[in-house]
């Protein structure tokens, strides 16, 4: 089959201490974005878990599915004595839609039944891009001895100075001053 960036995953009859695992796992082989809720069964005892995962780069479905299967054997709970279902099974597929989407049915704004009230989307790129921002910023911000003016200046003020005294204002504070300011508008 196929290479995939974004799976949907169904893990059925999971402990329920399962949850911080499966983030573990996920965080372990590394994602972009995550978003995953345990819900327990509306009509009999147990719980499920919804993963909805994003890669950077594209992985064989076959691959995924065995390595699913793999974490499903440590997450199931213990069958019950008599138990005629099939038991700790594994649903994966292709993840069509949006995260807002996901987010949005892991929530219950789509569905009428128990609810695991703790989803939140896990973002990497936007948790990376808000350190280099807040790097940026502080940077920014910090004061500095310019001799050419004679005074302790922010990149901020010292940019506003040097354009108005033509003075050549080095490349890398004006890219700095350009990211800060391609962040404010996300």
């Amino acid at each position: 089959m196929s290479r995939v960036r974004q799976f949907t995953i169904v893990f059925h009859n999971v402990k329920d201490d399962a949850k911080p695992q499966v983030e573990a796992y996920f965080d372990s082989i590394g994602y972009e974005k995550f978003l995953q809720a345990m819900e327990p069964y509306p009509q009999s005892d147990g719980y499920h878990i919804h993963v909805f995962v994003q890669f950077k780069n594209p992985r064989r479905f076959t691959a995924m599915l065995e390595q699913m299967k793999n974490l499903s054997k440590r997450i199931m709970a213990v069958k019950p004595e008599g138990c005629q279902t099939d038991w700790g099974r594994v649903q994966i597929d292709r993840m069509y839609g949006t995260f807002d989407q996901a987010t949005a049915y892991l929530k219950g704004e789509t569905k009428d039944k128990p609810l695991d009230p703790n989803v939140e989307l896990k973002d990497k790129r936007k948790d990376a891009l808000m350190e280099k921002y807040l790097a940026a910023v502080s940077q920014y911000h910090q004061i500095y001895w310019y001799p050419q003016f004679g005074e302790y200046l922010s990149i901020q003020d010292l940019i506003q100075k040097s354009q108005a005294a033509r003075i050549p204002i080095p490349q890398y504070y004006l890219q700095l001053q350009q990211f800060i300011f391609s962040c404010d508008n996300i």
